[in-house]
């Protein structure tokens, strides 16, 4: 980013616009340079705005679906869901932003902040990273806490809530950062020219973030823990949180209903059933583990490695992680999982990402992944063997010739 706190970014100096009257300056295939955007790019954890593109001839006017918005050669870039012959550069559009989206996420990113403050106050316990979906946060953090440490945090953040604090967007130069903030800040560090600090009042948190946030705690509305894994926490928000918790005590009301079992009782009642799920688990990945270690028997080359795909439905993605370390090497692998899942596994030179990538330029699949795991949902409606053909060509074609 360069200098000049004149050319800050909308989506920083107004994350509560929604539209926006621009200029296109670049075109490349089907992605879109803008004059001035309020789209936020991604980063830091924190997803991507989507939304629409609209351009208008005369009385005509033509809509484009943005699936993605990226930084690239310092540009921000809006990548449309087909291509756009009709547009050029200098032509004015209208952008509209996917709302829900961009607020949830401005309250899960919000919340996140005020839930790491408070388990390193508490717990000295840093956050190593965090990624957010609509209403939902997974955060990882250095230590591993138990289930009484989580909810007394999440007391202490709801009460936090409660007070009414303002959340102020800081916007400095380097300079100045260095000279008045640096010694305050929790967590990273930044050596941007222009720092952006996100402060939450009351508390005094003060973090170098360029993501979007709310501008008052009030609107996260709560948090509540969804799951706890060892040094791995998922935190639900707001009205979704509600929901969840609301479904949780129905499930407590049920168990009391067919076992008469109250309190420590059924405290008692849960936790055997949870340790023969466990054991059941446990045999799961047991079996995944011993296909995954054989599978070049049933694999076909394509070009430099073993591809092939399994459809196991009664499979969810934990299962899959707790396996994959026994897959050998030079294998790509696609699996239909639970809930119609598409995951892919890769321990070869192509990608899990790029596949799922290339797939999203023609469909707009939901997922993503890194180089050894993806995944994509799929609808109801298609047909896998299709898609496996597609997944075979990209494998074949991401390897070089």
């Amino acid at each position: 980013m360069n200098g000049n706190l004149a050319e800050l970014p909308l989506y920083w100096k107004a994350p509560y616009q929604t539209t926006l009257i621009t200029e296109i300056i670049d075109i490349k295939e089907n992605n879109v340079a803008l004059k001035q955007t309020i789209f936020y790019p991604g980063g830091g954890g924190q997803p991507c705005d989507e939304g629409i593109l609209e351009f208008r001839n005369g009385e005509s006017s033509e809509e484009f679906r943005i699936i993605s918005t990226y930084k690239e050669d310092g540009k921000i870039w809006h990548k449309l869901g087909h291509k756009g012959n009709s547009l050029s550069p200098g032509q004015q559009v209208l952008l509209k932003l996917d709302w829900e989206k961009r607020y949830s996420l401005m309250r899960a990113h919000t919340a996140q902040h005020l839930f790491s403050h408070f388990i390193k106050k508490k717990f000295d316990c840093e956050t190593l990273k965090a990624n957010f979906e609509p209403f939902t946060i997974d955060i990882e953090v250095d230590k591993e806490l138990s289930a009484e440490n989580v909810f007394e945090v999440l007391s202490d953040v709801n009460l936090a809530i409660s007070k009414n604090s303002k959340v102020n967007s800081i916007i400095i130069s380097q300079e100045e950062y260095q000279q008045k903030y640096r010694n305050k800040i929790r967590g990273k560090d930044s050596k941007e020219d222009i720092v952006r600090l996100i402060e939450i009042e009351e508390i005094d948190d003060l973090v170098c973030c360029g993501g979007t946030h709310v501008d008052n705690l009030l609107e996260i509305q709560g948090i509540i823990l969804q799951e706890l894994k060892h040094n791995k926490i998922k935190l639900l928000i707001g009205e979704h949180g509600l929901s969840y918790a609301n479904k949780q005590r129905d499930y407590v009301i049920q168990l009391e209903k067919i076992t008469t079992k109250k309190n420590d009782k059924l405290i008692s009642v849960i936790k055997n059933r949870f340790e023969d799920y466990i054991r059941v688990n446990d045999a799961l990945v047991e079996t995944l583990s011993l296909i995954f270690k054989n599978i070049k028997q049933s694999t076909e080359a394509v070009k430099n490695l073993n591809y092939t795909n399994l459809k196991l439905q009664n499979v969810n993605r934990e299962t899959i992680i707790n396996s994959i370390k026994s897959i050998p090497p030079g294998v790509f692998i696609t699996l239909l999982g639970y809930n119609n899942i598409l995951y892919f596994i890769s321990t070869s030179d192509v990608s899990s990402a790029d596949v799922v990538k290339k797939l999203q330029e023609t469909n707009n699949y939901k997922g993503g992944g890194n180089q050894k795991f993806a995944q994509i949902k799929l609808e109801e409606t298609e047909k896998i063997e299709e898609i496996e053909k597609k997944i075979r060509q990209i494998v074949e074609n991401l390897q070089p010739s």
